[in-house]
């Protein structure tokens, strides 16, 4: 058996650097660092050209050789902070050898992402990675147990990484009812983890939809991922509009039953003498009757009396409360300030299907407010007559890097490129 450590002669990190600020692109730099937010060391290097490069660097020194050019040096840096020491790009690169490399056993890949997961930082490297690890699906048994342990790991990305392999390569019949079980024990506060696991249980839908319907009617999830999941089933083009409307009423049910149980909490308040103070009582009971349940601790109920106290009364919204889900509910009710505020944003989110993160963005970009002031102030002169126009009246386009004063040509044109970049860059 080939020794994957022996010493064969691999190019230096200067060589692959130098290549790599010639392949550089500075327009898709900038546009790469808004898609990834956070991410430091970004060249600007497109991933359909990394992919060619990776294939130069096999065909020139072979692939254990490449494969070797970086790991070993991950390796022998040690694991605190070393992430930051190197480019994205030299992390991804080493991603995508690591997929193409004809690994000559299971231990030997092993080895290999151990010493590669510590540099995964961002959702990018470790998505485009997991995703040329074909290898994995080859070799389901060995690898199964591994990946598991990844999900108890801590490191926010090295979960990610666990979860999207187990999606990629595991979204069989004989380990869907563990693989939503795991996913239902993944107790992580990171988003990026979070969105990973409600990507896995979404893709689950699309393969086995009666079994994961019933998981979603009955689980632990906190509501982050439970409506993250339901959203994005909604959003697929695999499931039929039947299913999406039945997956509706799931939301719908949640909400009335928050609704129900805030009605509850707010009335009872009234009734007794030490006010919201009994709502901890309530809140310890619940955890010692049912273990593990999510969304029903202090914060979760008070929540619910909240959205209840908030709403209860207002004619004009009671009848759309359930055509939302409960995370923009709960952006509504923190950040909108009136009562004809939290009308504007929930009548948006029904019109424009918004995630939680994106009505967030537009609450904080002070929407309402230049939404109200539009009529006379605040389009550009140019695009006056398309304030009416649902697609330009509902985002911020700093996106594609506009001035202040802009045509439609502009607009569309800079919404064009920036939409080609989005496609290249996903290969």
């Amino acid at each position: 058996m080939e020794n994957c450590e022996s010493k064969i002669l691999f190019p230096d990190r200067e060589h692959v650097c130098s290549r790599l600020y010639e392949l550089a692109d500075e327009e898709y730099r900038i546009f790469h660092s808004r898609l990834c937010p956070g991410t430091e060391g970004i060249l600007g290097v497109r991933t359909p050209v990394l992919r060619k490069y990776a294939r130069e660097l096999i065909g020139a020194y072979g692939p254990q050789a490449a494969c070797n050019m970086y790991t070993l040096q991950f390796s022998a840096d040690g694991r605190e902070n070393q992430a930051a020491e190197y480019y994205y790009e030299e992390k991804l690169l080493t991603g995508l050898l690591l997929g193409l490399w004809k690994a000559p056993d299971p231990q030997a890949l092993e080895q290999k992402l151990e010493q590669f997961l510590p540099l995964i930082d961002n959702w990018a490297v470790c998505d485009m990675t997991c995703s040329g690890l074909k290898y994995i699906g080859k070799h389901q048994e060995y690898f199964y147990p591994l990946l598991k342990s990844w999900l108890q790991n801590g490191e926010t990305y090295t979960v990610r990484f666990g979860v999207v392999l187990l999606m990629d390569y595991y979204a069989e019949e004989r380990y869907l009812s563990e693989l939503l079980s795991l996913y239902e024990q993944i107790h992580h506060g990171d988003y990026y983890v979070k969105m990973a696991v409600a990507w896995a249980i979404s893709m689950c839908y699309v393969k086995f939809p009666e079994k994961t319907r019933a998981f979603l009617e009955h689980n632990h999830l906190d509501t982050f991922t439970q409506n993250k999941a339901i959203q994005k089933i909604r959003e697929s083009y695999r499931v039929s509009q039947e299913e999406k409307e039945e997956l509706k009423k799931v939301n719908e049910e949640l909400i009335n039953m928050y609704w129900k149980v805030g009605e509850l909490l707010s009335k009872e308040a009234e009734q007794a003498s030490f006010g919201d103070a009994y709502i901890d009582g309530i809140a310890n009971e619940i955890q010692q009757a049912f273990p593990g349940i999510k969304g029903f601790n202090r914060r979760g109920l008070y929540r619910m009396k909240k959205f209840y106290e908030t709403y209860a009364g207002d004619e004009f919204v009671t009848t759309l409360l359930t055509q939302i889900s409960w995370s923009n509910h709960l952006a509504i009710m923190s950040k909108a300030k009136t009562p004809e505020e939290r009308h504007f944003y929930i009548t948006l989110c029904i019109k424009e299907s918004y995630s939680a993160r994106e009505l967030e963005r537009q609450i904080n970009s002070g929407y309402y407010e230049r939404y109200m002031l539009s009529q006379d102030k605040l389009l550009p002169e140019p695009i006056q007559g398309l304030k009416d126009n649902p697609f330009l009246d509902s985002y911020i386009m700093e996106f594609i890097d506009l001035p202040k004063s802009y045509k439609e040509k502009d607009f569309r044109k800079a919404l064009i490129q920036n939409m080609k970049d989005f496609i290249l860059e996903l290969g």
